[in-house]
Parts: C-alpha cells; sequence; structure tokens
C-alpha cells in the first residue's frame, strides 16, 4: 500500500526529515536530482541536447543539480529561465538551495539563458514550479511553458508537471505536458486526478531518503493499493468450511425490463466470494435470473411484501440496495423498510441512492440507520445527494466524499474516471487500477456485487468499500486486455475476477 500525500503534507515530511532526523537539505535535493538523472540515462539516447527549464525554488534547484550530473557525464545541457542569473539582485528572488546550484553550475561553465535557444533537444526537463504551486501562471511563464509544450522532444517534469495543482489535479492557468514525471518520495493527489492525470505521463516515485518515519506518527490520510497487497487483504478461504462460511448477500435490485442489473450485481457477489446470493426482485424476472444464474436464491414480489422482505433480510449477511430498482412508490417503500427494519451492512447504490436523494424523510432515515453504510455513488448521484454542482465536486472530489460520509455515516465510494473513497475512519483512497473500456452500462452493478462479496466473505465494511473498487479495476484491466477498448461489456468485467483471483494464487504457491 502507498500513501499519498497533499503539497503541505510533503512540506512538512521534508521538514521532518532535516529538523529531526538531520538529513540535510544539500543532500535531499541532490539524491532529488541523481533519482531524475537515473531515469534519464536509461532513456535518453547520448549525444541528444538535454533542455532545462528552472524557477527560483527548490524545484530549480534539482533542475540545476540535474543539469549538472548529466553535463559530467557527457551530455549537452542548456538552461533556461525567465529570471536572470546573471544579474545579482534576482539572487534574493530564488530559495538558498537554488542560488547554490546555480553558483555550482556556472563554475562548471554551464550557461542560463533567458530565451530556449535555437537548436534541436531530444529531451525537455521542466523544473520551474513543484508542488507548492497554487496561483494560474501568467505573463513570461506561461508564455515560456507554452515553449516548451510546442518543442518536438521528450518531456520530463521533476515532482509536478507545472500548471498543475498538487491537491486536486487541476490546470493552474496553463500546464506542462510531461512524458514522465519523476516524483519525490510519495505520490501527490495531483497525478491521480484528471486532468493532471493525464499530463503527468509516465508517474514514477524516487525513494530520496523522506520515508513514513517522517510522518513522525501523524500518518496522511490518502493511500493507494498496490498488486502486493491482495494475498494480504482478500478474506482467506480454509479447507474446513461450507457455503454458510461465506455468507449471504441479498441484492434487492432490478426491476421490470430491468434483469441485467441484478443478474450483474449477484454473479459478481458470488464471483467475490459470496457463499449464497439471493435476489429480491419483480415476479417478472424470476425466469430470467433463474435462468441466467441458477445458483442464486431468488425472491420475487408484485407489490409490498413485508413478510417476504423481512424473511430476505433476515437471512442476510449483507444487504445491496439500488441496482437497476427503479424510483417508483413501490420501491420508495421497500428502501423505507430496509432502513427502518435492517441492521445489516448495507450497500446502497445506484436507484436506492436516487430514492433517498429524493425524500428528505429518507435521507434522515439514512443517517440513522442502525447497520454499517457503503453509499456507492458516481458524480451526478453525489451532486443530488449533497446538493453540491457537478464541477463543485470533480473540482475537489476528496472534500466531496469526505462531506458526504461525514453527513451520512457512511463509507463513500466516489465513482469516477479515478474513484475516491472516503472511509469513516478518516482515511482516503484513491483507486488507481481499472480503463476507459469499462465506461459501459452495469459496471457499477458489477462493483456494488464485487463489494457486497467481500463484506459477505468476512471483510470489514470500509476495506470492502475501498478495496472493491481496486480489485472491480483490476477486472476491468484483465477484460480489456482480453478484448480491447471496445468490445468489453460488464460481464467481461465478473469474469475478469477469475484471473485476479488466479494471480492471487499463483503467487502464493
Amino acid at each position: 500500500m502507498k500513501y499519498v500525500l497533499t503539497s503541505s503534507e510533503m512540506g512538512r515530511f521534508d521538514k521532518n526529515t532535516m529538523e529531526h532526523f538531520g538529513v540535510i537539505s544539500p543532500v535531499l535535493m541532490e539524491r532529488a536530482a541523481y533519482a531524475v538523472f537515473s531515469e534519464l540515462e536509461r532513456r535518453i539516447p547520448f549525444g541528444k541536447n538535454i533542455l532545462i527549464a528552472t524557477g527560483t525554488g527548490n524545484n530549480a534547484g534539482d533542475g540545476f543539480a540535474l543539469g549538472r550530473m548529466l553535463h559530467l557525464k557527457g551530455y549537452h545541457v542548456d538552461f533556461v529561465s525567465v529570471l536572470d542569473f546573471n544579474e545579482a539582485s534576482n539572487l534574493n528572488k530564488v530559495s538558498v538551495e537554488t542560488k547554490r546550484q546555480a553558483d555550482i553550475i556556472k563554475k562548471y561553465g554551464l550557461h542560463i539563458y533567458s530565451d530556449i535557444p535555437c537548436k534541436s533537444y531530444g529531451c525537455v526537463v521542466d523544473s520551474l514550479f513543484g508542488t507548492g504551486l497554487s496561483r494560474p501562471i501568467e505573463g513570461k511563464y506561461k508564455d515560456l511553458l507554452e515553449k516548451l509544450n510546442d518543442i518536438d522532444a521528450y518531456k520530463v517534469s521533476i515532482d509536478i508537471p507545472s500548471g498543475i495543482h498538487s491537491d486536486t489535479g487541476k490546470v493552474l492557468g496553463t500546464h506542462f505536458r510531461a512524458d514522465l514525471t519523476v516524483t519525490m518520495a510519495f505520490p501527490k493527489y495531483g497525478h491521480l486526478y484528471y486532468p493532471g492525470r493525464e499530463y503527468t505521463g509516465e508517474l514514477v516515485v524516487a525513494d530520496i531518503g523522506v520515508t513514513k518515519e517522517s510522518f513522525l506518527g501523524e500518518d496522511p490520510k490518502g493511500r493507494l493499493y498496490e498488486k502486493k497487497d491482495i494475498a494480504k487483504i482478500l478474506p482467506q478461504r480454509l479447507p474446513d468450511t461450507h457455503k454458510g462460511s461465506y455468507g449471504r448477500v441479498l441484492c434487492i435490485a432490478g426491476s421490470k425490463d430491468m434483469a441485467g442489473a441484478c443478474f450483474l450485481c449477484a454473479k459478481s457477489a458470488y464471483a467475490s466470494g459470496a457463499g449464497l446470493v439471493c435476489v429480491y426482485t419483480p415476479e417478472e424476472n424470476r425466469v430470467i435470473i433463474q435462468e441466467k444464474i441458477p445458483e442464486a436464491i431468488v425472491y420475487t414480489y408484485n407489490d409490498f411484501d413485508e413478510a417476504g422482505l423481512r424473511k430476505a433480510i433476515d437471512k442476510a449477511t449483507v444487504v445491496i440496495l439500488g441496482p437497476g430498482f427503479g424510483t417508483d412508490i413501490l420501491q420508495s417503500k421497500i428502501t423505507e423498510y430496509v432502513l427502518k427494519y435492517s441492521q445489516r451492512p448495507l450497500i446502497l447504490d445506484a436507484d436506492g441512492i436516487n430514492i433517498v436523494s429524493n425524500d428528505n424523510s429518507l435521507r434522515e432515515l439514512l443517517k440513522n440507520y442502525k447497520g454499517k453504510k457503503i453509499l456507492t455513488p458516481h458524480i451526478k448521484e453525489a451532486s443530488k445527494l449533497s446538493g453540491k454542482d457537478i464541477p463543485k465536486i470533480k473540482e475537489d472530489p476528496v472534500l466531496a466524499a469526505e462531506e458526504l460520509s461525514d453527513e451520512y455515516g457512511a463509507d463513500i465510494v466516489l465513482k469516477d474516471a479515478v474513484s475516491t473513497i472516503a472511509r469513516t475512519d478518516g482515511k482516503i483512497f484513491i483507486n488507481n487500477s481499472g480503463n476507459n473500456a469499462m465506461a459501459k452500462g452495469g459496471s457499477g452493478d458489477v462493483l456494488s456485487g464485487i463489494i457486497g462479496g467481500f463484506v459477505s466473505s468476512g471483510m470489514d465494511s470500509s476495506d470492502a468499500a475501498s478495496f472493491g473498487p481496486y480489485i472491480h479495476g483490476l477486472c476491468g484491466d484483465a477484460a480489456r486486455q482480453r478484448k480491447g477498448a471496445y468490445s468489453v461489456l460488464a460481464s467481461d468485467i465478473i469474469d475478469g475476477m477469475e484471473y485476479v483471483g488466479k494471480s492471487v494464487y499463483d503467487e502464493g504457491k
């Protein structure tokens, strides 16, 4: 598992490393520069000209140190800056470490140009702004960035592409378009969220000596799963067990002409480990569900059936409510009953969220629900649930997910191209798996089933809320690898679980 940092957290941990552990700033800068140097040496053919654009902060110092290392290795290196480093008064505008590094490269005979030299470059390095940028780029810096982007060369950013907000990924006026970004110590939110993710290119996280020990007990909230976490987190399936050992998922899903949603939800719950899956759906769907997934237990209704619904809930380990459910009066009554009667862990998805969003009394019931809660809204559903405009949510999805989690006392899976999970324990997970082939109807139904299967199998509900999207994305990655970007269906994502599970088994042998 990796940590994900904000700009202020990175600044604090840098400071802790220097002040508490005594690692001096020049050492960290040299290590940062060497990390980038190592990546470039593997990627840039010898003899190619390299242009390094520098600003005034420590990010520029990294760039100067990098240039010196490349120069000593035999590369031809030029520097360009909007600041005239030959003017003594300007040196008061740069950081102490950047001034030190600028003095060093001058002694090696390297020149800092005020405009880009008229020559061909094989690589352009962006060391203009680091992770601390918070205002739009304007004037000479904007002009320089646009010129850098126009150069036909391999583009590299140190820490984060200039112009990308480190905490949100949004563009601050203009931005550098990198093929490779080498960031220090930990990934930042801006590397993971669009549009910053697109302009980051390949992301390499370099060890420079700022480690989790530098947290001094104050762990950051942000986290990312890695493939090596799967075997540790998936519930073990022990030899001496039976179907009852892995719980029973109740999928209250589907409506007339919408049988597919409950099929996808039920099948994915089975695929992620549930011992039994029960489907509670309108009578019209009985035959379809029994034919498509004969392993499922099917409860059906034509009207509100309190006794049948209570029986289904009582036998359940976890309840999923909402996939393809509809939002009519009958569905609202069923939702109200579940929120009043059930105390099982609840996964509220799709139309379950829409029903609650449209009724203030149901909102209050959801807030006071006695069992654990996982809500899985996409951006539009989150907007209805929170009252926030969609652009406002997309501007800061971490804040939006945290506010929903606080308001409803629930784990929130805020679904988007990059999903954000705000857990009730205060942790934030950014889901870095998945791809655009998964942008198909039914994908969300599969996700709710996967999460439900994990809870049923004994996983903590908060872990299931954050881990489910990661596995869902890996299944989608496996499906895309087999079928390409255009042909993947939601059912193919379920089939991807076979490949994910097998890889875990093979690694464990």
